[in-house]
């Protein structure tokens, strides 16, 4: 590796093999995080060459939300030969409906339909009528789904009516919709070094220790000593004397004990204001940071290393990032391998100087040795010339 690729970076490690070409999704351990600056601006991905390998980062890929269907529980559904097809399906959660999908059984027909909804089964309203029934008669599987686009409700019953009258019933089989959701953050333990507890006065300070300075996203707290209570919580990052609030908020017996909030340091307090009550006892105390990734194109023939460590360096622009909706959402997991600390630049060659008083005496002596030689070469000179 030339000198220059690992210059400024503090830390390297190594990504394990992978075995054919692709995107990967390259998971980043706490240890490796903690390492690097807050934003992971700093982190470079590079081959056994020193070519630097464009990436993405994970959270910036993966969508925040997703869409879950719906099935909408059927109330009745029947079918009156020379009349229509009714289906009732009930929208117990009061869900905005707008697009409502409707699961048939193959049929090569014309039909109109026509949605209606009610709140009690008794009075019904209409919703949208005289809706053409797209013909479907080749779907593998045996049936098809049919997009209902209708104005927005949020009756508690939807009524479908195929009319026909004089014709066979078509056969409906479910009816729903696609719920859009958001997607839960997942997150990785962060290791405590040590905990250490103590009540003063009115308040319970609680001391956290970490083995790096780890970024922290999430607080698990559970705390004993009372059935009831709501306590204030001020949360502080530590950095030597320095001393900043992440967080204020309160914790109660009713809820999770789950606290969100950023923070990065190797050491933090916890302040909890018991008031005129008896202070509370930790049970359970758990440190957690949201899951970091890299996400990048890999060859099987080459070899991979991450660089990082390196407080001055700025976030890489790449063109990958133009094309991110191309990649897909599921990709396979490629982990890195132990994290090697590195030396800075060229090696310092120490300057090893002598103590004054030594060189004093070899001063004098060599002194001395000139005056022994200057007098030896003028007695010659004197005997050659009386």
């Amino acid at each position: 590796m030339p000198l220059f690729a690992q210059q400024g970076f503090k830390y390297k490690a190594a990504l394990k093999p992978v075995t054919t070409d692709g995107f990967y999704r390259v998971e980043l351990q706490p240890d490796l995080v903690a390492q690097c600056q807050r934003s992971l601006a700093d982190i470079r991905l590079r081959n056994e060459k020193g070519i630097t390998v464009a990436y993405l980062l994970g959270n910036t890929l993966f969508e925040k939300k997703r869409s879950n269907y719906r099935e909408l529980p059927a109330v009745t559904k029947s079918s009156v030969n020379d009349t229509l097809t009714l289906f009732i399906a009930e929208n117990r959660d009061k869900l905005n409906i707008s697009r409502l999908w409707l699961k048939l059984r193959n049929t090569a027909v014309n039909r109109n339909l026509s949605v209606l909804g009610s709140d009690n089964l008794t009075h019904w309203f209409a919703i949208k009528e005289n809706i053409g029934l797209q013909n479907n008669d080749n779907r593998k599987g045996g049936s098809f789904e049919e997009l209902l686009l209708l104005p927005v409700s949020t009756y508690r019953y939807i009524k479908i009516q195929v009319n026909g009258r004089n014709l066979t019933p078509v056969n409906i089989l479910q009816a729903g919709l696609y719920v859009e959701e958001n997607i839960p953050l997942q997150y990785v333990s962060v290791p405590i070094a040590s905990i250490k507890t103590q009540n003063k006065a009115d308040s319970t300070f609680i001391n956290l220790s970490f083995k790096h300075a780890y970024s922290v996203n999430k607080l698990h707290l559970e705390l004993t000593g009372a059935k009831y209570y709501q306590r204030s919580l001020e949360i502080y990052q530590v950095d030597g004397n320095k001393r900043e609030q992440v967080k204020g908020t309160r914790v109660s017996s009713a809820g999770n004990g789950d606290v969100y909030f950023s923070a990065k340091a190797s050491k933090m307090q916890l302040i909890i204001y018991n008031g005129d009550n008896e202070p509370l006892a930790v049970k359970v105390l758990q440190v957690s940071q949201t899951e970091q990734s890299l996400v990048a194109y890999l060859k099987k023939e080459h070899q991979y290393q991450l660089w990082f460590g390196n407080a001055k360096l700025n976030a890489p622009f790449y063109d990958l990032q133009f094309f991110a909706d191309s990649i897909s959402k599921v990709l396979p997991v490629v982990n890195h391998g132990t994290i090697v600390s590195l030396t800075n630049g060229q090696p310092k060659v120490k300057n090893q100087q002598l103590p004054a008083w030594l060189l004093w005496i070899a001063g004098g002596v060599g002194l001395l040795v000139l005056f022994a030689l200057t007098l030896k070469m003028t007695k010659e000179i004197t005997k050659k010339n009386p």
